[in-house]
């Protein structure tokens, strides 16, 4: 990184170093633990953009986490994170605000002169990106005007504005933009000269891969463990087929209802809660049948918990046959919190409570619609022996099981290893 110090051209004004004092030294050390953080797609766009060779650029649809997955990047790797949306801006705030400089020109005479010439000056961005490590994101590049579009692919393809203003080797950049009529969007098409110079990814993120590095810390449990684990499928996640009404299923869509949510129940917020608000106003964020279903999703959890059937599945013949009756979506919610026990929580359960779950999982396998699942959570429980309860207590949750789905799931098991 470059040790000179930079000054704004305006004034005497030291460009501040922005959100970190961790020396570059420190950061290099620091490199291939953060590295390794990384989601399979994150570490991929990273290893295009390190060479500073070309520029990555991905295209894919409206809501889908193109922004977001840049700034997940940069948070890993304690980057400082520009994004720079081009459609917003005129060229001037990206790097061609003209100015007339005075230089020294010698002649062929050998006389020197002063010479007044046209050259650029630096935004402040530009000035911030070379203090510290920085991802710096050229967003929305192909809707952009012509004037931001050239703009922009001057900096990113010569790492420079003007005569002055080189980016350092700590500045890694990268586009993004839409996919046109794919998604709906006003795109300018790009010649192949131009992607001859970029490296093009389509961006396609799974609905598991936005939990990994967003949901799972970001977004209200109900929604993530909807979208990602309830077993719907990536329309929950990914609808664009509700052209008519103008209201679509993606993860920014699912951001915005969780973040009007926080914003009107700031502590901690209820099922009943969402449950009245989705019914009210989730239309309007994300596809009006995607709503419902999670609508219907969370009416089933409301009156279903992992605490009841521990505390009285085998007797209560009234709590059995509504679980029977609920769909897969939400009995994997339910499998999910139970995969999520550690050995505290396994080691607080009294025989009884081992039981009621063993039967609720047997009960659950005979449906055939849920072994699956059911043999990811066993062999969560098989990393556990229960050595606080009596030695048959491990038959709890095993060897009630009839003998053919026993030994089936045993031998599955046994395959899957």
């Amino acid at each position: 990184m470059s040790k000179e110090k930079v000054f704004l051209s305006m004034s005497s004004e030291m460009v501040e170093r922005p959100f970190t004092n961790e020396t570059i030294e420190e950061w290099n050390a620091n490199f291939n633990e953060r590295l390794a953080t990384l989601t399979e797609t994150e570490l991929r766009y990273f290893r295009y953009m390190w060479p500073k060779y070309g520029t990555l650029y991905i295209e894919g649809p409206p809501g889908f986490w193109k922004t977001s997955i840049f700034d997940s990047i940069a948070k890993k790797m304690n980057m400082n994170f520009i994004d720079l949306r081009l459609t917003q801006l005129d060229e001037t705030d990206i790097g061609l605000y003209p100015d007339v400089i005075t230089v020294e020109y010698k002649q062929e005479d050998g006389e020197v002169k002063q010479v007044r010439v046209l050259d650029y000056i630096a935004p402040y961005w530009a000035l911030e990106a070379n203090l510290v490590p920085t991802l710096v994101l050229l967003d929305e590049l192909n809707r952009a005007q012509l004037p931001q579009r050239n703009a922009a692919l001057r900096i990113l393809l010569e790492r420079k504005i003007g005569r002055n203003i080189k980016f350092n080797d700590y500045v890694i950049m990268a586009a993004a933009g839409n996919l046109g009529t794919e998604d709906g969007t006003e795109v300018e098409s790009f010649d192949n000269a131009l992607y001859n110079r970029l490296i093009y990814c389509k961006h396609e993120p799974t609905s598991d891969e936005w939990y990994k590095s967003f949901a799972k810390d970001n977004i209200n449990k109900y929604i993530s463990d909807f979208v990602c684990k309830s077993g719907k499928g990536e329309l929950v996640f990914r609808n664009f087929s509700d052209n008519n009404n103008n209201r679509f299923t993606t993860a920014r869509s699912w951001t915005m209802f969780d973040k009007y949510l926080k914003t009107w129940y700031p502590e901690n917020i209820s099922i009943n809660d969402i449950i009245k608000e989705a019914e009210a106003n989730l239309s309007s964020y994300i596809n009006p049948s995607t709503a419902l279903d999670f609508i219907t999703y969370l009416r089933g959890l409301s009156k279903v918990s992992l605490k009841e059937i521990r505390e009285a599945y085998t007797t209560s013949k009234k709590l059995k046959k509504y679980i029977s009756g609920l769909e897969m979506t939400v009995l994997i919610s339910v499998l999910q919190d139970l995969k999520a026990y550690s050995n505290d929580d396994y080691n607080r359960l009294t025989k009884e409570e081992v039981n009621n779950i063993g039967q609720f999982l047997i009960d659950l396998w005979n449906r055939n619609d849920m072994q699956e699942q059911i043999l990811s959570v066993y062999q969560h429980i098989l990393d556990y022996n229960f050595e606080h309860l009596e030695d048959d207590s491990n038959a709890g949750l095993i060897l009630k099981m009839n003998t053919s789905s026993y030994q089936d799931l045993l031998n599955r098991t046994s395959m899957d290893a």
